[in-house]
């Protein structure tokens, strides 16, 4: 207990900033000193910069050390989530550098077969154009294009092809979901930091108020946008979702402002105070 209890105390200050900031209002005791010791452990083995990204997302405080440590490992995850969904792009992106050409010809090709598919005269009148001279490619001659081009970029078939585009596509729509939470998880820690620095009550109550609804604001704020992304983008996009979600998007917003634009009119006010 020795051992740990030295261990905790010349810890990094970054470390104990974490520590001290996510458990608030713990009372500890040298029972505590074995799974805090733990934990401090698991923040130290993060990657560099992962705990200063955790304390910048920290929304509110825990006396349940089990919860804290659970909170750090689900941090850990994440980050090796991210990592491997990283790789995997760019092993997806890397097969497919290159390929302009090939992907024009794909497209060109999906194009017409569909619109063989819908109206079969115009396949017919396509054929007889080009039995006439004409210079026109049926998406059949596509096809055969491709089957002949595509083996030389390790490709076995058009549908191998087709499924690595719907992977690009797929990785950088998650990619554009994480880097959004990403954003908000950061901007609902500001709120809560901004809110922690108010004055607490006593002859203050009005900022006490403000006080809990910023960090209230501000984990809405997120759980909803998180529901909407991962609801819309988290599948591939559809351009009828995106323009119907437009107004709930600036509802957040301006929620999220009105929530900071608080947090600061009642900081104001009690440096007013103290003055």
């Amino acid at each position: 207990m020795l051992f740990q209890h030295q261990h905790l105390a010349n810890l990094p200050d970054k470390v104990k900033a974490l520590i001290h900031t996510s458990i608030a209002g713990r009372d500890l005791s040298p029972a505590d000193y074995d799974q805090l010791f733990r934990i401090a452990k698991k923040i130290e083995a993060l990657p560099p910069g992962a705990a200063a990204d955790y304390a910048n997302k920290i929304t509110g405080s825990t006396t349940d050390l089990s919860a804290f440590e659970a909170a750090i490992k689900g941090h850990r995850s994440e980050l090796a989530g991210r990592q491997q969904a990283d790789t995997n792009r760019t092993a997806v992106q890397n097969k497919l550098l290159g390929l302009e050409d090939v992907y024009k010809l794909y497209r060109q090709y999906t194009a017409t077969s569909s619109v063989e598919q819908a109206s079969p005269m115009a396949g017919v009148g396509t054929a007889v154009a080009k039995h006439l001279g004409a210079k026109v490619q049926t998406a059949g001659d596509m096809r055969e294009q491709l089957e002949q081009q595509l083996p030389r970029y390790g490709f076995a078939s058009i549908a191998e092809f087709a499924t690595y585009l719907a992977k690009f596509e797929q990785a950088f729509e998650d990619g554009a979901v994480r880097i959004t939470l990403d954003i908000l998880a950061k901007y609902a820690g500001k709120l809560y930091r901004e809110s922690q620095a108010l004055p607490g009550p006593g002859g203050r109550q009005g900022s006490a108020r403000q006080a809990r609804r910023v960090p209230l604001a501000a984990r809405r704020v997120r759980q909803e946008h998180e529901d909407l992304l991962r609801g819309g983008l988290g599948r591939r996009a559809r351009p009828r979702r995106r323009t119907a979600a437009a107004p709930r998007q600036r509802r957040h917003a301006r929620q999220a402002t009105d929530a900071e634009a608080a947090a600061g009119r009642a900081k104001h006010q009690g440096s007013q105070g103290e003055r």
